[in-house]
């Protein structure tokens, strides 16, 4: 399996292997064999699907695009955990996928404090009175994307600023993360494209 970035992400499934070969496929240039077998990724069919190295390599290839895809990372951790978490109904996965996201929500919050300022993002903690962890009300991580708010909560406050704003009442933080990782993506190709003429 291998994935490169062009236009969107396209990983390479290898549908017939050596010892399965017949002559039509051993005939067959293997630049066109290859190109057959790509399908193309985006970030809504990485954060369904359930192979971890797909996942791996999905992470890899956006950290590679710098301090926008590293965000979009530890955003799609995050939710992605999250959503996880909630599939579970009890034990070792369950919060072992709430550790994962409590651990994406501390590196957000870290790339925010460094970053946050010179990009022009809106983030902050604050606190929900609605949403109680034992006997204490929950914290939420706002971040604010382009396309709308997404939220995280949290039994405890982590490193960062208050938040100002309010709750937009929109529970989309999955669709507006996803949609968010593909823009990423699309405009470090762009950028990519440009260079390259």
């Amino acid at each position: 399996m291998h994935i490169s970035g062009c236009g969107c992400f396209r990983i390479l499934w290898l549908a017939v292997g050596p010892e399965q070969e017949t002559s039509q496929t051993s005939a067959a240039p293997k630049s066109a064999e290859r190109q057959q077998n790509m399908n193309c990724l985006n970030a809504s069919f990485v954060f369904h699907q359930q192979d971890g190295e797909v996942t791996k390599q999905y992470y890899a290839e956006m950290n590679s695009r710098g301090v926008s895809g590293q965000i979009a990372v530890a955003l799609f951790r995050a939710q992605k955990r999250s959503s996880r978490a909630k599939d579970y109904r009890r034990g070792k996965y369950r919060r072992a996928a709430y550790d994962v996201k409590q651990w994406s929500m501390s590196e957000l919050c870290r790339l925010l404090a460094l970053h946050g300022k010179a990009l022009g993002i809106r983030w902050g903690w604050k606190q929900d009175p609605k949403t109680v962890f034992g006997e204490e009300p929950s914290w939420v991580l706002y971040r604010e994307l382009p396309n709308g708010q997404v939220s995280f909560h949290s039994q405890d406050r982590g490193a960062g600023p208050e938040y100002s704003g309010d709750w937009d009442g929109k529970q989309l933080s999955k669709e507006r993360i996803i949609a968010f990782c593909d823009s990423v993506a699309a405009e470090n190709d762009v950028m990519q494209e440009r260079l390259s003429l």
